[in-house]
């Protein structure tokens, strides 16, 4: 049993593990602990952070983090940079619009990470879940009052900033402050004419001289929590650095000069918020023992959250039974061409011309389904398929063998026997058989009178 934690950024998202033995980030498909926080909508199925996304952008909802709990009038003229159709929900909210499985579904910006599962136990503030990843196993607190540690996230689209006093087995959120346009978004334009993309080289001087004004921004939401959390500049111990725009060197220089000592970087910055969110899973899973930390601000809301879960779950059996198309249609594929294969190699001296030529037409047939008209197929479809092709090359191939083998029998009885054999056998009904086993039953030649001839044995030949 494992407590999971979701870190849903505005870019990425991370999933943790929480377990007896340890915390593990859990892969993707590409051994990923990152992945693009973005679905896109395909005709039949969805697909969560994958390169696809790209080619149909109005069907793919990404950079929504920045959008959970606003109102819909407060984002307005921000919604009109989105690729995907939005509009205003029944109280106000952002309601995301798209075509999927030619009907129209609307979405908030609830983390579909969390939604995603039976059991969503929280929410928590990013800053919160840092701070109880940084606290949990820190052992070198003073006994003499609380550290006091502020924690800088400059992310891909905002600036958060939380002020957290810490005590041995404890913690207390005092403060959060934030600059929700204060981030470092990358540019990218690919094949902008042809397969030409745009490419250019900026020096570190020139980029501070531009970006000087914001840069200056990253000093504001650290005053503001100072303020909310009452606290000077000289109570604060540390200051934790993280994020991807804390890489620019300004950055750290102007929190140096601000807090009269240089930031440190003691934090995984992808995996901290997951790792939080994973350990206050733990702590309140019944299953999972951790040791106890008292933690006085974790906020939580359930809102939304039950519908949400209901329109996953329907989007998760389709996409479940999408994947179990694909995958009768791959064997019914691979049979054709395996079996084609076969009659040229493995097979070839069991078959006749003719036989070969029975089959082959059927596999042609089969395949001229499968790439022209079986496009709107479920798996169903796609199983029977395969039965009836198994069993179409079954018939052939034994009604070719029974007519081979009773010539042969045939062959060895004297001239006045073979006349009272007639060329197609009376019993050769054949339907019953199964086609699995290729077997071919012979039977005991009739008479004049339609009794049975006792001039022929009765066999049983199986075919391999």
């Amino acid at each position: 049993m494992s407590a999971i934690g979701f870190d849903i950024g505005n870019e990425r998202r991370v999933i943790v593990a929480a377990k007896h033995g340890g915390i593990d980030v859990l892969l993707n498909d590409e051994s990923q602990g990152e992945t693009p926080a973005m679905v896109s909508f395909g005709e039949k199925q969805q697909f969560i952070g994958s390169a696809l996304a790209t080619a149909n952008p109005k069907s793919t909802i990404s950079h929504i983090k920045r959008l959970i709990g606003k109102l819909y009038n407060e984002v307005q003229e921000e919604l009109k940079l989105l690729p995907f159709v939005t509009g205003k929900g029944p109280r106000g909210g952002v309601l995301i619009e798209l075509e999927y499985l030619k009907q129209k579904w609307t979405f908030t910006p609830i983390c579909r990470g969390v939604t995603a599962w039976p059991k969503p136990l929280q929410l928590m503030h990013d800053g919160t879940a840092i701070a109880l990843g940084y606290g949990m196993y820190k052992t070198d607190f003073s006994d003499s009052g609380p550290t006091v540690v502020m924690f800088v996230d400059i992310g891909h689209c905002d600036t958060q900033v939380a002020v957290a006093a810490f005590k041995q087995g404890k913690m207390n959120i005092l403060s959060h402050s934030f600059d929700q346009n204060l981030g470092e978004a990358p540019i990218s334009i690919e094949c902008l004419i042809g397969d030409t993309d745009v490419r250019g080289i900026i020096t570190r001087e020139e980029f501070e001289n531009l970006s000087s004004r914001l840069l200056d921004r990253v000093r504001v939401p650290c005053i503001m929590a100072l303020q909310d959390s009452g606290l000077s500049v000289d109570q604060v111990y540390t200051v934790e650095l993280f994020g991807s725009g804390s890489r620019i060197q300004t950055v750290t220089r102007i929190l140096t000069l601000f807090f009269h000592k240089k930031p440190t970087r003691t934090i995984n910055a992808s995996e901290c918020v997951a790792r939080g969110c994973a350990l206050r899973c733990a702590m309140l899973s019944p299953t999972l023992h951790v040791l106890h930390y008292k933690n006085l601000q974790v906020s939580t809301t359930h809102d939304e959250l039950y519908e949400a879960q209901k329109k996953e779950k329907i989007l998760a059996e389709q996409d479940l039974k999408v994947e179990q198309t694909k995958d009768q249609r791959n064997t019914l594929e691979s049979f054709v061409y395996d079996t084609r294969s076969k009659l040229s190699s493995a097979y070839k001296s069991f078959a006749t011309d003719s036989e070969k030529e029975a089959i082959i037409n059927s596999l042609k047939e089969t395949e001229q389904w499968l790439y022209e008209d079986s496009d709107d197929e479920s798996e169903p479809d796609y199983a029977g398929k395969f039965e009836d092709i198994k069993r179409a090359i079954a018939e052939k191939a034994l009604e070719a063998s029974v007519a081979k083998y009773r010539e042969l029998a045939a062959d060895s009885l004297s001239a006045s026997k073979k006349e009272m054999f007639p060329r197609t056998p009376p019993c050769s009904d054949l339907s019953g058989l199964p086609d699995y086993a290729w077997r071919i039953q012979h039977c005991k030649p009739v008479d004049q009178e339609g009794s049975r001839s006792e001039g022929l044995d009765h066999r049983r030949i199986r075919r391999t």
